[in-house]
C-alpha cells in the first residue's frame, strides 16, 4: 500500500482490520475533529435545569438531560476507543465501530483484558493508561498532572460501569427510539409489624426513591427459554436517579470529550500545546454525593409457563397465514 499515490489509514476496529484511502494533500481526521463541539453537553447541563419551570416541563427538562448523558456517555467511550485503535482516523473507526463493538471494547479495558491492536504502548490498556496518554502534555507539575490523570480514570472507570448496566441501556434504546418512556421515579417503602397479631403496631422504612427516573417497556421469553421460542410476556422497569448528579456528570464527561478531541488534534497536526481541562477534586467527587437508595425495579404478572403456547417462526408464519396476511412484492 505504500506504492500508491493514496494515503492509506489501516486501522482495527476491536480485531476487524480496516483500511481508508484518502488524498495526500488532506487531513480529513483534523477536519472531522475540528468538526466536535464537547460544550455542547455542558451547555445541555447548564440549559436544562431551572426553578421556575412547571412539574411537566421540569420532568420535560429532566427527561432531555438523561438523554444528553447517555449521548455523551457514547460519545466519549467512542472517541476513547478511536483514540486506542485509530487515532488517524477517527472517522473511519467512529463510523465501522457498531454498538455492540464499542460496548465489548469498554468492558475489556474496564476488566484490563484488552488484546485487541492498539497504539498505546508498553502498559496494559486500561482507563488509567488512557488518562495518561490524554494528559501527557499538559503545562502542569507532575504532581497536577498525577491528580488529572487519576481523577479523570475514576471517572472513566465508573462512568464504564453505567455505560454497560442492562438497565441503562434499555433505558437509553427507549428514550432514543420514539420516547417509549414515562418520566418520573418512584418512591419504596416498607411496613414491619411489630409481631405477627393483627392489630400489630408497624414501623415504616424508607428505602429511598427519586422525583427523577423513568420507567419503560421490556418483551421477555415466557414458557421456555430456548431461543426458538418466539412467545413473550411485557414486564414494566422502573429506574430512579438523580437530576443533579446527571449534570454534575454531563459536565464531567464535557471536559473529558474535550481533553480527548484537544490530544487527538494535537495528534493530526492541529496544534502544538493542549489547554485541558482540569477539575478539583471536590467537583470529580460531587456527582457520587448524589443518591437515590434504590435505584430499580421491575414488575409484571406472573404468567406460569403452562399458561401460554411455546410458539416457534414456522407456528408464527403458519398462524398468520390463517388471517389471510400476504407478502406483497412493492410493484
Amino acid at each position: 500500500m505504500s506504492d500508491s499515490p493514496m494515503k492509506s489509514h489501516v486501522f482495527s476496529v476491536l480485531d476487524e482490520p480496516y483500511c481508508v484511502w484518502e488524498h495526500p494533500e488532506d487531513n480529513n481526521n483534523l477536519e472531522f475533529l475540528n468538526g466536535i463541539d464537547p460544550a455542547y453537553f455542558s451547555f445541555i447541563a447548564e440549559r436544562m435545569r431551572s426553578a421556575e419551570a412547571s412539574v411537566d416541563d421540569d420532568r420535560r427538562a429532566a427527561t432531555a438531560l438523561r438523554s444528553a448523558y447517555h449521548h455523551a456517555l457514547e460519545t466519549f467511550f467512542s472517541l476513547a476507543g478511536a483514540l486506542v485503535q485509530a487515532p488517524t482516523c477517527v472517522y473511519g473507526w467512529l463510523e465501522q465501530c457498531e454498538t455492540k463493538s464499542l460496548r465489548t471494547l469498554v468492558e475489556q479495558i474496564s476488566e484490563n483484558r484488552f488484546n485487541s491492536l492498539s497504539v498505546v504502548q508498553g502498559a496494559p490498556v486500561t482507563w488509567e493508561t488512557i488518562s495518561a496518554v490524554v494528559h501527557s502534555r499538559m503545562d502542569v507539575s507532575e504532581a497536577e498532572r498525577a491528580r488529572v490523570v487519576s481523577g479523570f480514570a475514576d471517572l472513566w472507570g465508573r462512568s464504564a460501569r453505567l455505560f454497560l448496566r442492562r438497565e441503562n441501556i434499555d433505558e437509553y434504546n427507549s428514550v432514543k427510539h420514539g420516547f417509549r418512556v414515562q418520566a418520573g421515579g418512584f418512591q419504596l417503602s416498607m411496613d414491619v409489624a411489630d409481631n405477627e397479631q393483627v392489630e400489630a403496631r408497624t414501623t415504616k422504612f424508607d428505602l429511598g426513591g427519586s422525583k427523577y427516573g423513568s420507567s419503560y417497556l421490556r418483551i421477555e421469553r415466557v414458557g421456555g427459554t430456548a431461543k426458538s421460542n418466539r412467545s413473550f410476556t411485557p414486564r414494566r422497569h422502573y429506574l430512579n436517579w438523580s437530576a443533579e448528579q446527571t449534570s454534575l456528570l454531563l459536565f464531567l464527561l464535557s471536559a473529558s470529550i474535550g481533553n480527548v478531541v484537544a490530544f487527538l488534534k494535537l495528534l493530526n497536526g492541529g496544534g502544538d500545546q493542549i489547554n485541558s481541562t482540569c477539575p478539583t477534586d471536590d467537583e470529580f467527587q460531587a456527582p457520587w454525593d448524589h443518591t437515590v437508595g434504590v435505584f430499580r425495579m421491575d414488575l409484571a404478572r406472573q404468567i406460569p409457563d403452562w399458561a401460554v403456547s411455546v410458539t416457534t417462526k414456522q407456528d408464527l408464519h403458519a398462524h398468520l397465514a390463517t388471517l389471510g396476511l400476504k407478502r406483497h412484492s412493492g410493484e
